[in-house]
């Protein structure tokens, strides 16, 4: 079969979950109650919360509470490299649940992270790039680490 029919029957779907791997992302990476209620805007496309100004005040927040308690913090930023090729090949579609699958991988990872009780993890998406998600953790211990 052609590449660009594999793409449109989903076999690469296919093949993922044959390897185990999620096509969806945890729902409890999408919760905005973190968020004031004015400021819980999501990503149409993933679910996620979109990283506008009120949202980078909560995190700037919560970084520098974790910076003055000597906390240890991580960032992340996941990129998706030639998304844009993809998307003029395959069609904006596959772009989609491409984007869809990278939030699917991503949380699957920090899921089966064995992360401390007092580790705080936010899973944003960025306004300026389609194809980006910013994973921010604080107040890891040192086994998280």
């Amino acid at each position: 079969m052609e590449e660009q029919q594999l793409v449109n029957h989903g076999a690469w779907k296919y093949a993922l979950v044959r390897q185990g791997l999620p096509l969806h992302s945890n729902p409890k990476f999408k919760d905005v109650s973190w968020l004031p209620a004015g400021a819980r805007s999501v990503d149409n496309l993933t679910g996620l919360p979109i990283l506008n100004n009120e949202t980078r005040k909560v995190l700037i927040g919560e970084f520098s509470e974790c910076i003055k308690n000597n906390g240890k913090w991580a960032c992340i930023n996941i990129d998706a490299d030639q998304l844009k090729t993809a998307n003029t090949k395959y069609g904006r579609s596959f772009g989609d649940e491409y984007i869809n699958w990278e939030v699917a991988i991503t949380t699957k990872a920090i899921e089966d992270a064995t992360l401390s009780n007092t580790a705080t993890v936010r899973v944003v998406r960025p306004t300026h790039a389609a194809d980006e998600v910013i994973v921010w953790f604080f107040n890891l211990s040192e086994d998280d680490m």
